[in-house]
């Protein structure tokens, strides 16, 4: 016997087959791009199960997974030809239609004490009951109620054959999505959701990949219910569904079905254009899906090539040509003839010259900023390439850079005070080295009054020729210097050039320091002191504000209160609305009881009357017999008598 394709199989073979429906890859991108922005959704997660199926039992009770297993078993066909014309059922005050008032039927049979999720008890119950189970709570009754009861019968029978409970039916497949349903289609016959297409045998499977995905979110994806390769389920296949696709653009259906649609024509379960609706749903879908893990793993996923278009840079060119010329060594690979080796030599010496030259810059680039820092200055960027960079230090640039732009916007007071401080830093540099080129501009002007005060104009002239005559008679002159003296001169020098700064010099740039920290702490005092002068002008804007969010907050507050006390109030008309009701139900029934008795005495009074009735009925007859015969009687004397006279 032929095996169907599996349902994702099955959407691609239908889609590439289609004629009527299409999906569109415009609209699968947009519809990614609109649940990329939900993907961290609690509904997506198993504990979101529990939100979108609020009627389900708790999971730690016996009952709850059978409860997925008749819900899913009966989950067909709710929606009627006319949208007002919907099954509902109330359930603890909320009127439910669709699967959910399905759901809201069994849950309040359980309620009203009926084994509903009993296998034992639904794989015999009778049509009578279920239709009881399923009332409706308006005029349109639950569809398909027959074909419903014949489903959940077969299926109870089949988990009666294998332990009881689905629990112990769907163990014998094991943690395995593919296995779970597989093994329903292949016991529970109602669970086949199979079509020929073109030739070919599909599975579309839409309520036993329910079934597995609820049991799944019944578990909350734990023990039993922790299915490692849930993800061979697709999309379930209804008619719900592609509507939703159709709107948002991702399917697009041919003019011919949309006019046959808005018509009403009825399509019947395994037409060709059914077929193609469903198994085109299945295939969009996971063309939405495909295009959501893209874009998950481009914005979000970290990529394994991430560093594949780094340029790795060796300590120097001249390494690399080394380790060439030595590979080619090895190999044994001749040189190029017509090369000399001067032509080489010479590209070695330039290399080396520009290594020898980075290497300088890079570090005067080290002293300059190593100057800056003794003084207190803040390290300028230097404009030459460093000689050298690595792999790791190019990884961390760059996941340095990446964690810059992903990191989100700081707020405004932390802006502001890193701008205050890099502020008042340049502040302090240029301040001081204000202070220093005044303090050494004075210390010059004082030392060239006192040398002018010391010498006189006279001596000064006088001085002034002799060392004219004396530095002429030198150049006339050669003047002989011993291997000794110019020894001791040059110790001399040196000497002169290691002698330690004297302690002036210490207290200049001390007192130069404590000058500056002086004006900055003076500076701060003047500005707080104008902050504080000038707050209310300043700040104006952002008081408004702040009154303004505190007002709200307020309203919201007050809101919130009068909201609690209505709820209040709704909770104790509540409770007196069900003591009058109950009044009312005992007053009824005291109504009815007078009824009766009124009944009764009236009947009693009736019958009374009719026994009278009959008597006077027979006093009367014998009246009227005597009557009779009293006439009869003086009828006959009446006659004797003219005789008698003739």
């Amino acid at each position: 016997m032929e095996q169907p394709l599996s349902p994702r199989e099955s959407g691609q073979y239908v889609a590439e087959r289609s004629r009527d429906v299409f999906v569109d890859e415009e609209g699968v991108k947009k519809v990614a791009e609109m649940l990329y922005a939900l993907r961290s959704s609690e509904a997506f997660s198993p504990s979101g199960w529990k939100m979108m199926n609020p009627l389900a039992p708790s999971s730690d009770k016996d009952d709850a997974i059978n409860w997925v297993f008749v819900t899913d078993t009966m989950n067909f066909s709710f929606w009627p030809d006319r949208e007002d014309q919907q099954c509902e059922v109330n359930y603890r005050g909320t009127t439910y239609r669709g699967y959910m008032s399905l759901c809201a039927a069994v849950t309040r049979a359980m309620d009203e004490g009926v084994p509903i999720t009993d296998p034992a008890y639904f794989s015999q119950m009778s049509e009578t009951d279920l239709v009881c189970v399923l009332r409706s709570d308006n005029e349109t009754p639950m569809p398909m109620l027959r074909e419903r009861h014949q489903a959940l019968t077969e299926a109870g029978r089949v988990l009666m054959q294998h332990g009881g409970s689905f629990r112990s039916f769907i163990s014998h497949a094991g943690n395995d999505a593919e296995k779970m349903v597989r093994y329903i289609v292949d016991h529970i016959p109602s669970y086949r959701d199979e079509a020929i297409f073109e030739g070919r045998k599909i599975s579309l499977y839409k309520r036993a990949q329910i079934l597995v995905a609820d049991f799944w979110g019944i578990m909350e994806a734990k023990g039993e219910g922790n299915i490692p390769n849930l993800d061979y389920l697709t999309m379930f296949a209804d008619y719900r569904v592609p509507q939703a696709l159709v709107y948002l653009e991702a399917l697009r259906y041919s003019d011919a079905l949309m006019e046959a649609l808005k018509n009403g024509e009825l399509l019947s379960s395994g037409e060709r254009r059914e077929v193609e609706i469903r198994g085109c749903s299945i295939w969009c879908v996971e063309k939405i899906k495909n295009h959501l893990w893209r874009l998950i793993w481009e914005r979000d996923g970290t990529r394994s090539s991430r560093f594949a278009l780094l340029q790795v840079d060796s300590d120097s060119d001249t390494d690399s040509d080394t380790g060439k010329a030595k590979s080619s060594r090895d190999t044994g690979k001749p040189s190029r003839a017509g090369k000399p080796g001067g032509a080489k030599n010479n590209q070695n010496t330039d290399k080396k010259k520009d290594k020898k030259k980075r290497k300088k810059e890079q570090q005067q680039c080290e002293t300059n900023e190593l100057r800056n820092l003794a003084f207190k200055k803040l390290p300028q960027k230097s404009s030459a390439p460093p000689s050298t960079m690595t792999l790791q230090g190019l990884a961390k640039e760059l996941l340095n850079s990446t964690a810059r732009t992903a990191a989100p916007q700081e707020s405004w007071q932390e802006w502001k005070q890193r701008d205050e401080l890099l502020t008042s830093e340049l502040y302090e540099a240029d301040l001081e080295k204000a202070l220093m080129l005044s303090k050494l501009e004075f210390e010059q002007q004082k030392k060239d009054a006192v040398s002018g005060e010391s010498a006189s104009p006279k001596a000064k002239g006088a001085g002034g020729k002799k060392e004219k005559k004396k530095s002429q008679q030198g150049k006339d002159k050669r003047i002989t210097v011993s291997l000794k003296d110019f020894q001791q001169e040059g110790n001399m020098g040196e000497s002169a050039e290691v002698k330690p700064p004297n302690t002036a010099e210490k207290k200049f740039f001390n007192q130069l320091e404590d000058d500056v920290n002086r004006i900055v702490q003076r500076d701060k005092r003047r500005e707080q002191y104008s902050c504080s002068a000038g707050q209310e002008v300043n700040t104006s804007s952002e008081q408004e504000q702040d009154i303004r969010t505190e007002q709200l907050k307020f309203e919201l507050e007050k809101k919130d209160q009068e909201i609690i006390k209505l709820k209040k109030t709704i909770s104790q008309w509540e409770d007196r609305y069900k003591e009058v009701k109950a009044r009312n139900a005992q007053l009824l029934k005291m109504l009815q009881q007078g009824e009766m008795k009124d009944k009764a005495e009236i009947l009693q009074q009736v019958e009374e009357l009719l026994n009278i009735k009959e008597e006077l009925t027979k006093q009367v007859t014998l009246l009227h017999a005597s009557l009779e015969q009293e006439r009869s009687k003086t009828n006959r004397k009446g006659k004797k008598g003219s005789e008698g006279e003739l």
